[in-house]
């Protein structure tokens, strides 16, 4: 038989709504010199007082602690290693053997009941907690259908532990027919004006140089070997508006509030962030789907007031494997500079317009008019290409051409075809110079 040691199992306590405390965990092991724990089915697990187990404690198959319920000193594992039983709430120690298994005892924490609160009385829990990453420290949790905190966790964060102020999870077994299973929910109605309403609050605070805070850390994974009909959501927002666009305020899907009482720029991978692992990537990055936005994207200016340009827009290319980041940017005026980067610098596009309005003189069929006046096009240079564009619309036949005469200006010129003089009321002419 090869020779096994018992290593420190984790627990996974939950509350219970009776007299008794309700206490799940599961037996783990592992061969000597080996890393992967495996369950230990048959396992034998002694309650008791001490740490030495000289006083064992009679344990509970229901939260009413009733001596038809007596299971005794110990319980038995089930064929995956899971035990479980109900005892008054407090803190004691299990003890877990089984053949070719060392014999370890560890504490074993039960929750308090959560009775029934009315009015304005509060219930309060104080516990010192466990900060070692050796066991899972949770001392206040809930699980239905047998789920087990150690396993979901550790299927994400690897050999790691956590410590949690309150767990609660839910184990979906492949006969049900609900339409929802909630790990944790949370419900709130507001009848008002003066009060926010919000259904599921979390908030992280960093209190000393070097720490890392999330405010909310969302995973969605599966498991090895599936083939087909997957689907997963890391976080789905839905709005569900009832009423007329009129009747709102505002109706956000995703907010990002920076708020904070200093200046500047925090560096960072800024309010929307897309990863991914190496040699995997998304399919898109971002997406609005074909009507579902008036606007898919608004990029504001870089004041809150005067005259300043756009946030530019940052685009990189490697070169080499070298990254390239350029911006596109433009201001907030009617002539507009873009610059948009390639992989070994920039490329321009800048677009330059003018206009004027005129009376043109009439025109014969197969001539021109005589050049315009001169149009300012900032940024314009002889030989860049012209558009030509009239606010009415041109009668058959009829065309307009301009070209850049001199840096910054332009002119233009009606040419017709018609077959008959065409003599145009006063109109506004634009010139954009694009390049």
């Amino acid at each position: 038989m090869s020779v096994r040691t018992l290593v420190a199992f984790f627990m996974l306590s939950a509350c219970a709504f009776a007299q008794g405390g309700f206490y799940q965990d599961r037996a783990e092991g592992r061969l000597i010199n080996g890393n992967a724990l495996v369950a230990i089915p048959g396992a034998t697990v002694t309650v008791c007082s001490d740490s030495l187990c000289a006083s064992p404690v009679n344990i509970y198959s229901n939260a009413d602690l009733a001596i038809g319920h007596l299971i005794g000193t110990s319980t038995t594992a089930d064929v995956n290693g899971n035990f479980s039983f109900y005892i008054l709430p407090g803190q004691y120690f299990c003890q877990v053997g089984a053949p070719g298994f060392s014999t370890a005892t560890n504490p074993c924490q039960v929750s308090l009941t959560l009775p029934i609160l009315s009015g304005a009385t509060t219930l309060n829990f104080t516990n010192a907690g466990i900060f070692t990453n050796t066991q899972m420290n949770t001392p206040a949790s809930y699980a239905v259908g047998g789920i087990n905190f150690q396993s979901e966790y550790q299927a994400a964060q690897g050999n790691n532990a956590s410590t949690e102020g309150f767990a609660a999870g839910v184990a979906v077994p492949n006969s049900s027919t609900v339409h929802q299973a909630d790990g944790i929910a949370g419900y709130v109605t507001n009848s008002s004006t003066s009060t926010n309403a919000v259904g599921v609050y979390s908030q992280a605070r960093c209190l000393v140089n070097g720490t890392t805070c999330w405010g909310a850390n969302f995973v969605s994974r599966d498991v090895g070997g599936l083939t087909t009909g997957i689907t997963l959501y890391g976080n789905e927002i839905d709005v569900n508006p009832l009423n007329a666009t009129t009747a709102y305020n505002g109706v956000n899907g995703f907010l990002m509030n920076l708020n904070t009482t200093q200046t500047g720029t925090y560096l960072g991978n800024g309010g929307f962030y897309v990863t991914a692992s190496a040699g995997a990537r998304w399919f898109v990055g971002y997406q609005t789907n074909d009507d579902a936005a008036a606007t898919a994207a608004i990029f504001g200016a870089t004041c809150t007031s005067g005259s300043c340009a756009s946030q530019p827009i940052k685009v990189r290319s490697l070169s080499s494997g070298v990254a390239k980041t350029g911006s596109a940017s433009a201001t907030l005026t009617a002539d507009r500079t873009w610059t948009l980067p390639d992989n070994t610098g920039t490329f321009t596009l800048q677009v330059a317009t003018g206009s004027a309005t005129v009376d043109l003189a009439s025109v014969a069929s197969a001539a021109c008019t005589a050049d315009s006046s001169d149009v300012t096009l900032t940024g314009a240079a002889v030989g860049d290409p012209v558009r030509v564009t009239a606010a009415t619309a041109l009668p058959a036949g009829v065309w307009l051409i301009g070209r850049v005469t001199a840096t910054n200006t332009g002119r233009f010129q009606l040419c017709n075809l018609s077959g008959g003089a065409v003599d145009r009321a006063s109109d506004t002419y634009t010139i954009s110079v694009v390049k």
